[in-house]
């Protein structure tokens, strides 16, 4: 089974701000999103492995500090 290394190069914070109306009344709600980007952190060889590799995650703001990715830190994807 082959490994897949990505190195962390990007984390975006996205605020979204949101009002609704309840009952007459003003529901305000705030959600911060998180996109995290990887690019592969290790040479692509292989017969049927060639080319470049990118990675893109959303997270809630509670997954991503769960998950701690940090901007440098190579991290490594298997399939299952």
């Amino acid at each position: 089974m082959k490994t897949f290394m990505f190195r962390c190069v990007k984390i975006t914070f996205e605020e979204k701000r949101s009002v609704r109306l309840d009952g007459g009344d003003e529901r305000h709600s705030v959600e911060t999103i998180v996109s995290v980007q990887f690019e592969q952190a290790n040479e692509l060889t292989g017969p049927t492995l060639h080319g470049h590799a990118y990675m893109s995650l959303s997270l809630s703001d509670e997954e991503f500090k769960e998950l701690g990715y940090r901007v440098g830190k190579v991290y490594s994807l298997s399939p299952t």
